[in-house]
């Protein structure tokens, strides 16, 4: 019962933890559309500019995450424990 749930969290927890990737603005995808929504386009820009700083940290902190994942589960399987995460 208790690896059920450790397993179901550890699940849930990788689920709510995934970064993801803002979109382009339409707005500079092409040039009839810049030409379309040019008024708007430069707030458009600056919210990705802020949507994509944001990815970037989250990237960031996944991957020390998952590096003290790895450091943890190398330390615990070094220690002589029977059951790691």
């Amino acid at each position: 019962m208790f690896r059920y749930i450790f397993v179901s969290l550890v699940l849930v927890s990788t689920l709510y933890s995934y970064c993801r990737e803002p979109m382009k603005p339409i707005c500079i995808g092409s040039s009839t559309s810049f030409k379309t929504f040019k008024n708007s386009c430069r707030d458009d820009v600056e919210d990705y500019i802020k949507d994509l700083e944001r990815y970037t940290k989250c990237v960031v902190s996944e991957s020390r995450n998952k590096i003290q994942e790895a450091i943890d589960s190398y330390e615990c399987y070094s220690s002589g424990e029977n059951f790691c995460y």
